[in-house]
């Protein structure tokens, strides 16, 4: 008896509490992976050792990997026992933005996967360490997992973007917030990829949808339209992701033309100019 009354006690709520919005978290780890990285080429001096920067990004990539794979399973048992909670947040204006995060923080590991040969520690007494050389793909293994990875944010956009131009009540105008720049962030990340990936063709086309509705987003959210509702407090630190669009965009067209040109620096500089205004 006391077995099949422990069995007929309902799942734990914290599935029920648990929100999507909790994948910024895997993102920004994520994130500061790819930065150590990149202080780790050869294009950027920095007092540290290389040694220093390689054990940080690989520790960085190891606790991000760790927080998405087990925030993306716990979502996965809420999907299953908790559908209608799920559903509820997809139709949420401010939730339904934080799907895309874990596909970035897919994205953005994937980055650090793939081989450089800036790395500063190549040709040093460093290179024989494991902990160094361990995690690199080759060409074919890495553009199957970004296509992976990206076909979810696409079909995610067709879905949120394809609902600004129908009938519905779902207008840009009415359900805009700064949530809304995560997909765009998407778009520039997965353009990033591509390029690096030499994928052009595709990096330039999910550069091309990114800027676009990045410029339409930016308009609608800096004229407060007087009937799109003020922000909950609890939310308004969201505020800050208007820089890291055009910062992203600005590093993702670096990498689709290989110089950070006149281009990358006007986005870079709005970015700058943002981070005034918040």
């Amino acid at each position: 008896m006391t077995g099949q009354h422990e069995s007929d006690q309902p799942i734990s709520p914290f599935l029920a509490r648990f929100h999507a919005d909790l994948f910024r978290v895997s993102m920004a780890l994520a994130s500061q992976a790819v930065l150590w990285r990149t202080l780790n080429s050869a294009s950027f001096s920095d007092p540290w050792p290389p040694i220093f920067n390689s054990i940080v990004e690989k520790s960085f990539w190891l606790l991000a990997a760790l927080v998405l794979s087990s925030s993306s399973l716990a979502y996965l048992f809420k999907c299953i026992f908790y559908f209608d909670v799920v559903k509820a947040e997809f139709l949420d204006r401010w939730r339904v933005n934080y799907f895309f995060a874990p596909w970035i923080a897919a994205i953005l590991l994937l980055q650090c996967l793939l081989p450089n040969r800036y790395d500063r520690w190549r040709g040093s007494g460093w290179e024989g360490i494991k902990f160094l050389n361990w995690g690199h793909l080759n060409s074919a293994i890495s553009r199957a997992f970004w296509c992976a990875f990206t076909m979810p944010i696409l079909l995610l956009e067709v879905k949120i973007y394809g609902q600004w131009f129908t009938k519905g009540k779902r207008f840009l105008s009415t359900v805009a917030n700064p949530s809304t720049h995560i997909s765009l962030i998407g778009n520039f990340v997965a353009a990033q990829a591509a390029a690096r990936l030499a994928l052009l063709e595709l990096s330039l086309f999910l550069f091309a949808v990114g800027i676009v509705h990045y410029v339409v987003v930016f308009v609608t959210l800096y004229q407060r339209l007087p009937y799109n509702d003020s922000f909950p407090a609890q939310l308004r630190p969201a505020s800050f992701l208007s820089i890291a669009a055009p910062s992203m965009a600005s590093v993702a067209w670096a990498s689709l033309t290989g110089d950070f040109g006149s281009g990358c620096k006007m986005l870079h500089f709005l970015s700058l100019f943002l981070f005034t205004l918040l």
